[in-house]
C-alpha cells in the first residue's frame, strides 16, 4: 500500500459512526494557497468535519508530479483540523464527483468550493444528480459577480430546491489562483 493509499483509509469519506454531516472541499490544489485556506478557514465557522478532497480536474492536465510532496505542503498549511482524503491521487483516478458523491452515506453532505468553481458547476457531469446528494454549497467570492452567482444559484435550485446556497465573506487571498500561481513559475 502507497503512503497516499495508507492516509485516504484513516479519512471517513464516505460515512462516519460518530459525524452527521460532512463538507467537502475537492479540488486539483495545483498548487494549495492561502485562498484555499482562506476557504476552509470560514466554512470551520459553519461546519465541523470538513474533508479536503485531492481530486483531478476533468478540465485540466494537472497530474501531479509528486503528489506525497503536494500532500505533504497541503497537511503542513492546515494542520491536523482537516482530513485530506488521498484516493483519488493514489489512484491516480479521474473520476466524475458524481460517482463518488453517490457513495457518501452521511445523512447531510455539504460542498465547499471558490466562486471559479461555483461559476462552471452547472458543466460538471451530471450536475442535476449531484445537487440531489448536497443539503449546502458554500461558496468563497473572488470576483463578487452576485448577478452571475445567483443565476447559477436559480438552476441549481431547479435541480433541488431544497439546497441551501451560503455565500461567505470576501478576503484578503481573492486575487489569488493557482494557474496564475502556475503559469509565473
Amino acid at each position: 500500500m502507497s503512503k497516499l493509499e495508507e492516509i485516504a483509509s484513516r479519512v471517513e469519506l464516505y460515512s462516519s459512526k460518530s459525524k452527521s454531516s460532512v463538507t467537502l472541499f475537492g479540488g486539483s490544489f495545483h498548487p494549495f494557497h492561502d485562498g484555499h485556506l482562506e476557504c476552509l478557514n470560514q466554512c470551520s465557522e459553519y461546519e465541523d468535519n470538513i474533508i479536503i478532497v485531492l481530486d483531478y480536474s476533468p478540465w485540466k492536465s494537472n497530474e501531479q508530479e509528486d503528489p506525497y510532496g503536494e500532500y505533504l505542503k497541503i497537511k503542513e498549511a492546515t494542520g491536523e483540523r482537516f482530513p485530506i482524503y488521498t484516493g483519488f491521487w493514489a489512484q491516480k483516478l479521474r473520476r466524475p464527483t458524481y460517482e463518488w458523491l453517490q457513495e457518501v452515506k452521511y445523512p447531510e453532505v455539504n460542498w465547499l468550493m471558490g466562486d471559479d468553481t461555483f461559476g462552471s458547476f452547472l458543466k460538471w457531469f451530471e450536475v442535476e444528480k449531484v445537487c440531489q446528494f448536497l443539503t449546502k454549497i458554500y461558496v468563497v467570492p473572488r470576483d463578487e459577480k452576485m448577478d452571475e452567482y445567483r443565476e447559477v444559484e436559480k438552476k441549481i435550485k431547479n435541480y433541488n430546491s431544497k439546497i441551501e446556497v451560503i455565500y461567505l465573506r470576501p478576503h484578503d487571498y481573492q486575487n489569488l489562483s493557482s494557474t496564475k500561481i502556475r503559469s509565473n513559475k
